[in-house]
């Protein structure tokens, strides 16, 4: 990853609800949105949409299509950032 990424990847984990659905996703496996929303009970469903978009655009979360349902799933369980100059 380069510097651009990093600041990208570190801005999507600056929202509190962001870090909770990621953590969630990584200790409870693949779940739709509707069953974050109940789990987390937090966020509306479009609301959740919005932060789970967020974290896919920066690649940490992922949706899958399972015949009638789109699953998100963590991709990674560990993240570490080196700030140390190349």
């Amino acid at each position: 990853m380069d510097r651009r990424e990093d600041f990208f990847v570190l801005n999507a984990l600056s929202v509190e609800s962001r870090l909770r659905i990621l953590s969630f996703l990584v200790n409870k496996g693949p779940m739709t949105i509707s069953e974050i929303v109940d789990e987390l009970g937090e966020l509306f469903q479009a609301n959740m949409s919005t932060q789970i978009k967020g974290l896919e655009v920066v690649g940490l979360v992922e949706k899958t299509r399972d015949k009638r349902k789109r699953n998100c799933s963590a991709i990674f369980s560990t993240i570490c950032v080196d700030f140390k100059e190349e």
